[in-house]
């Protein structure tokens, strides 16, 4: 995230399509959350939107997803975007 005016809790918004899998969040190089991607149609024709508070610095932000070795990842991102809560 570029560009953040005033430090605080923001919302960031993902459009993936996953089944029911998980990825780690890492805010800045720290390991922030767990998120769980949970979609109930197995049909990869739909795509979802997810959420997730995120606490953001001043400045320059960088929003990590990553499989590490807990999580089960396979996740496909189409969009993401970050509100000022």
């Amino acid at each position: 995230s570029n560009g953040v005016l005033i430090e605080g809790e923001y919302t960031e918004h993902t459009r993936i399509q996953p089944i029911r899998h998980t990825l780690n969040i890492y805010v800045n190089d720290k390991f922030v959350k767990r998120a769980l991607f949970d979609k109930s149609s197995n049909n990869w024709q739909r795509w979802m939107y997810q959420g997730e508070r995120l606490n953001l610095e001043k400045g320059e932000n960088t929003i990590t997803y990553k499989v590490d070795d807990n999580n089960n990842g396979e996740v496909q991102f189409d969009y993401f975007a970050v509100d000022k809560l």
